[in-house]
């Protein structure tokens, strides 16, 4: 979501109309309940700060547990739809 703000500030800063990208993307987010529209503009959904707090939560927990991990997928070029679990150390679970 951090990246649609991103481009969405590029389009407006370039006076870009039409991107159909951008446009798909702004319809997406629409669809999914991520915002709602009040007037021109898009307003966050409960919803999307919800899925940003449990990804917040989960990248923290990987933190935590494998930061050398994480920072390996960092500088892979991480993207939001990536998997970082094939970055991380795999150990064996200890029984109880």
């Amino acid at each position: 979501m951090h990246v649609l703000v991103m481009l969405i500030r590029e389009k407006t800063s370039l006076h870009v109309a039409g991107n159909t990208a951008i446009r798909a993307a702004l319809e997406l987010i629409q669809q999914r309940g991520y915002v709602w529209k009040k007037g021109s503009a898009l307003v966050p959904s409960f919803k999307a700060f919800a899925v940003v707090q449990l990804r917040q939560r989960y990248l923290d927990e990987l933190q935590r547990r494998c930061p050398q991990g994480v920072a390996r997928w960092l500088a892979s070029g991480a993207r939001a739809a990536g998997n970082p679990m094939t970055y991380l150390e795999s150990r064996p679970r200890r029984s109880l």
